[in-house]
C-alpha cells in the first residue's frame, strides 16, 4: 500500500520537484499551495505524512502544523517541515513548532 502524503508549499517549482521525488518512490501525492489549501484537501483526505514550507500566504506552515496538531482527527499525521528559513531560525523552530522533521 502506498505511503499517502500531502506537499504544500507556494514555489510551484518547489512543489512540483518534491511531489515529483515522492510519486517515484511510490507515494500517492496530493498537493496545496497554502496552508488554507491543504486545510480544504484535508476534509478529505487522510495523509500519512505532510511535507511543508513554512513561509506562505493566508496560512503559514507554522500556523498549520498548530491547527494539525489542536485537530483530534489530524494530530497524528507525521509533518516533515521543508524551509530554507530553518537554517535562519533553526532553534525557535524546533522548540516552537510541533513537527515531526526538520
Amino acid at each position: 500500500m502506498a505511503i499517502k502524503t500531502l506537499v504544500v508549499d507556494n514555489n510551484p517549482v518547489l512543489l512540483k520537484a518534491v511531489s515529483t521525488i515522492l510519486s517515484q518512490e511510490g507515494c500517492y501525492v496530493k498537493t496545496a499551495g497554502t496552508g488554507l489549501d491543504a486545510l480544504e484537501v484535508l476534509q478529505d483526505y487522510e495523509p500519512d505524512i505532510i511535507f511543508t514550507d513554512l513561509i506562505m500566504p493566508l496560512v503559514s506552515g507554522e500556523q498549520l502544523c498548530r491547527i494539525l496538531r489542536n485537530t483530534k482527527k489530524h494530530q497524528d499525521i507525521f509533518i516533515v517541515v521543508l524551509s530554507a528559513i530553518i537554517l535562519e531560525d533553526q532553534e525557535r523552530i524546533i522548540q516552537d513548532i510541533n513537527c515531526d522533521l526538520c
